[in-house]
């Protein structure tokens, strides 16, 4: 019967407990995976340049990982002792893939493991969040249902939540160097609790929680000691080195961001004085038109007058004058209409007309 724990590690999916593991256990190492399985985080690890041991509680699925490994040990870690079942071995990093909620008391099998750590070794750990937002709201809803995998897997014997491992590795002698995260929206787990079952400020405060959305911790950690200090030490450094490069890489980002900025200012700048230039002229142009239009106005005027005082003050019919002066009246109107129509002179409407005017207000 193959395991359900039998699973295919894709290093193309990112955030994943599998991808993490691998990318902390890292390459030429000597490893031992406990809880192997049937060998397929093995598979893995060799691809990279590792060479892996393994202690496996199921016979079958530990006859399947021998293909993939350089040595399997069958052992329940609920009652023996893992340095006595590796022998003594040594090794560089020593993973616990999921396999600590397996355990009555993890405990004794972490404190064993310091016993076949390198000098410079250290372990692996990926867990599952048991304060994971959808199992606290199940809880709410009167609901702890064991599944075949996951959260509340039917084998998990043992919960933990941030501070808990954090108390655990203290309790076995260990420090905690690097500890990432996986993640899974509310409402996204196999427990399928529904938004429409939770009252909306309830999901604001959980939501609140930075582990709400965690599903799996996974992390490494060191034995306590001067080498242990020293290690996490120069773990903390690295991390701090990696944020300063992001810090400077968004800097950089905001550099490029603000000169593209002042490039599009200065254009638009340079549109504005241009566009400034044109309502001039043509403001020029209007004032002209108005003159010259007033002046025929009052010319026409003048000459209807005139001759409807003449003839007992019978208006003559037009003369040619009199149509000139129609004909340049009605070139004249159309023009400043022409001019009027243009987005020119709209804009310098709406500036010198509406905009201007609210603002002395």
């Amino acid at each position: 019967m193959i395991s359900k724990y039998d699973i295919s590690v894709d290093l193309g999916n990112e955030g994943t407990s599998h991808r993490f593991m691998v990318e902390l256990v890292g390459s030429n190492k000597s490893v031992l995976d406990v809880g192997c399985a049937t060998g397929y985080l093995a598979q893995t690890l060799n691809a990279f340049g590792n060479w892996v041991s393994g202690v496996e509680y199921d016979p079958e699925a530990a006859e399947t990982a021998r293909a993939h490994m350089k040595r399997v040990v069958v052992a329940d870690l609920d009652n023996a002792d893992l340095a006595v079942a590796m022998d003594g071995e040594k090794f560089d990093v020593v993973v616990f893939g999921d396999v600590l909620e397996h355990l009555r008391d993890p405990l004794p099998t972490l404190r064993q493991a310091r016993q076949l750590l390198n000098p410079d070794g250290y372990i692996v750990i990926s867990i599952p969040n048991v304060s994971h937002g959808d199992v606290r709201m199940s809880l709410l809803l009167g609901r702890f249902q064991y599944r075949n995998l996951g959260l509340l897997d039917t084998t998990h014997l043992r919960f933990f939540t941030r501070d808990t491992l954090q108390e655990l590795l203290t309790d076995a002698g260990f420090i905690a160097t690097e500890v990432r995260t996986t993640k899974a929206g509310l409402f996204t787990t196999e427990l399928g609790v529904r938004e429409d079952e939770i009252d909306p400020s309830v999901i604001e405060a959980i939501a609140k929680d930075h582990d709400a959305t965690t599903y799996q911790f996974v992390l490494t950690a060191v034995p306590e000691g001067a080498a242990g200090l020293a290690q996490r030490a120069a773990w903390r450094l690295q991390e701090s080195e990696n944020h300063i490069a992001g810090l400077h890489e968004n800097v950089n980002q905001i550099a490029a961001e603000l000169t593209a900025t002042a490039s599009a200012l200065a254009d638009a700048e340079h549109r504005v004085a241009a566009c400034e230039g044109e309502r001039k002229a043509l403001s020029s142009q209007v004032d002209t038109l108005w003159t010259q239009l007033n002046s025929t106005q009052m010319e026409l005027s003048r000459v209807h007058s005139e001759r409807a005082s003449a003839a007992d003050l019978a208006p003559p019919a037009d003369g040619p004058a009199t149509q000139d002066l129609a004909a340049e009246l009605a070139a004249a109107t159309k023009e400043l209409e022409a001019v009027r129509a243009t987005k020119t002179f709209r804009l310098h409407h709406l500036v010198t007309d509406i905009i201007l005017p609210r603002r002395r207000r």
